[in-house]
């Protein structure tokens, strides 16, 4: 699940919009959009690997992957 707050405050830190992550990403802004705002229950590891990687952010800091 991803932690919607944590990608808000990262993005904020870092001075970054929605869109710049979208572009240096190659996600869709429309899924960045879903994910910030919790919108997206089963987001897919590809996306959570490219905007982790494109931030510089390890990815357990931005989503909770722990197996429940």
């Amino acid at each position: 699940m991803a932690k919607a707050n944590m990608i808000g405050e990262q993005l904020k830190k870092q001075g970054m919009s929605q869109s710049r992550l979208a572009k240096s990403s190659g996600v869709s802004l429309s899924t960045i959009k879903r994910l910030v705002h919790n919108q997206l229950p089963n987001p897919r590891f590809q996306h959570l690997w490219a905007i982790s990687k494109s931030m510089g952010v390890p990815m357990g800091e931005l989503w909770d992957l722990s197996v429940k």
